[in-house]
């Protein structure tokens, strides 16, 4: 992924996330609960991006929230919204996959 699109997504960049998730940092697959069944990240918590209105009140505040989907387009706008409604400590780690590899 060349850096234009991780700007336009709001991908961060060199962050260490085994680092963040020792931190008490959570990761969100916003995906489709099918695309989640279809393989996840350990101990990731599926919020399918539609849902993810409804449930603001079932996430930690104080928590980072890393998040992640198929390619970085639903996180990005998860991301958004997070921040909206005021969440602080938030990252679009773009896709599932990518962050998987970094995780383990």
């Amino acid at each position: 992924m060349n850096n234009a699109v991780k700007e336009l997504l709001h991908l961060t960049v060199s962050i260490n996330y085994k680092d963040v998730l020792k931190n008490g940092g959570k990761i969100i697959d916003v995906r489709s609960h099918g695309e989640y069944m279809l393989g996840h990240i350990n101990k990731s918590i599926n919020i399918p991006f539609e849902e993810l209105p409804y449930k603001l009140d079932e996430l930690d505040r104080s928590k980072t929230m890393v998040l992640c989907c198929a390619n970085g387009f639903r996180s990005a706008s998860a991301k958004t919204l997070l921040e909206m409604h005021g969440f602080t400590h938030v990252i679009n780690a773009g896709p599932w996959i990518q962050l998987n590899n970094e995780v383990q």
